[in-house]
C-alpha cells in the first residue's frame, strides 16, 4: 500500500513542477507580471471613459420611429417661404386610418362551405360573411382567406394586412 501511494505523490510532485515552472516562464516573458501575463493594470485603466456628445448624437436613433420611414411635415420653397406639403399630409392622414379601421377589425372564425373558406368578420357592431374577392364594409377587399387568418386590401390607400383569427 505504502508503494502505491509514494506513486501517486511523485506523480502529484510532477504536475507541481510543470505548473510552477510554466508560471515560472510566463513570468520571464512578461517581465514579472506572471498573473496578469504582460498586461499591468493602471487607474487609468479603471476610469469611466465618455465619448463626446457630438459622437452620441449622431449614433443615437429614434426608437419609436421605424428606419426609413418618412417624416410626417415636409417642408416645400415657394416664394421663398417654407410651406408645409397639403398633399402628402392628407396621403398620410388616410394611411393612419386604414391602420386604425385594421385594427378594429377581428376575424371571429373561418368557415368552410362547399370547397370554399368564408371569413366571418366584425368591425365594432356589423358582423358580415365574406368569401375571396368580396368587399366588405365599403372599404376593404378581402384578397385570400386561409385557414387562421384573412388578407384584406383598403381600398382607398391600397394597404394590405393579415387579420389573424381573434385569440391566436
Amino acid at each position: 500500500m505504502k508503494r502505491r501511494y509514494s506513486i501517486y505523490l511523485g506523480l502529484i510532485a510532477i504536475l507541481v513542477a510543470i505548473i510552477i515552472g510554466r508560471w515560472w516562464i510566463h513570468a520571464v516573458k512578461a517581465g514579472g507580471a506572471s498573473a496578469t501575463h504582460g498586461k499591468i493594470f493602471l487607474p487609468e485603466d479603471f476610469r469611466l471613459r465618455v465619448e463626446s456628445s457630438d459622437t452620441l448624437v449622431a449614433q443615437r436613433r429614434n426608437l419609436f420611429q421605424p428606419a426609413g420611414k418618412v417624416a410626417m411635415r415636409i417642408p416645400l420653397l415657394r416664394h421663398g417661404r417654407a410651406t408645409v406639403n397639403t398633399v402628402v399630409q392628407p396621403q398620410l392622414k388616410q394611411a393612419e386610418a386604414a391602420d386604425a379601421e385594421f385594427g378594429k377589425l377581428k376575424l371571429l372564425g373561418v368557415v368552410f362551405h362547399a370547397g370554399r373558406a368564408q371569413a366571418y368578420l366584425a368591425l365594432d357592431k356589423e358582423n358580415v360573411i365574406a368569401l375571396a374577392g368580396d368587399t366588405i364594409f365599403g372599404r376593404f377587399s378581402v384578397d385570400e382567406v386561409g385557414v387562421d387568418a384573412v388578407n384584406l386590401r383598403d381600398l382607398k390607400t391600397n394597404l394590405s394586412r393579415r387579420i389573424p383569427v381573434s385569440g391566436k
